[in-house]
């Protein structure tokens, strides 16, 4: 018998909310522990459930997603945040995975990938919609040429062929394990997206 994977999951949207309890109900080895509907409320509840994955949706009242993820992970950095968003949005990208997200799942592709993305990031590897790697991959191709990067922020060919990968869905079933250190260096570059914003 699996352990159960506990799962908290935060979204403004009261459909939103009924469809991902549903969804969870599917997998005997998700036990969903709570679910708010505004940032504060999030914040609040995940420090006091600790759950292992804590689904987060960007757009929230009160303090938004990329707050509520740089909170709980100062807190609780076991918790594994998986933004689950309808943003494609570089800047929401960089500043999720600046914040401490482990992962970043788009809305539209929920079905197909929400349930990988949660069993990826609870293992501690990263998971990024195929279509958000092809954000960030062109992002960091931008700023490499253009400069305005560091050396060492910048990727190594196969870090970014690792990125062109999981682009162009080429991983099985949209998941790639990634290293910790490529994920560090992901981070430097959102960190390095944010200073010039």
């Amino acid at each position: 018998m699996s352990t159960q994977t506990r799962v908290f999951f935060v979204d403004d949207d009261r459909v939103v909310r009924t469809c991902l309890r549903h969804f969870l109900k599917k997998f005997e080895d998700f036990e969903l522990v709570g679910e708010a509907e505004d940032g504060n409320a999030a914040v609040e509840s995940i420090l006091d459930l600790s759950p292992a994955v804590a689904l987060v949706d960007i757009g929230l009242p009160r303090i938004n997603g990329i707050e509520v993820t740089r909170r709980v992970k100062a807190e609780l950095p076991c918790c594994k945040v998986l933004m689950l968003t309808s943003s494609d949005d570089a800047r929401d990208i960089f500043a999720s995975l600046d914040a401490g997200a482990d992962g970043y799942v788009l809305k539209g592709d929920l079905a197909a990938n929400l349930e990988v993305a949660i069993r990826s990031v609870r293992v501690g590897s990263v998971w990024l919609d195929p279509g958000i790697a092809r954000i960030v991959l062109d992002a960091s191709n931008q700023r490499q040429a253009q400069g305005n990067i560091s050396q060492s922020g910048m990727l190594s060919t196969d870090e970014a062929e690792l990125l062109g990968s999981i682009a162009g869905s080429s991983c099985q079933d949209g998941v790639c394990l990634v290293d910790p250190a490529f994920l560090r260096r992901l981070k430097r570059l959102s960190q390095s997206d944010a200073k010039r914003s």
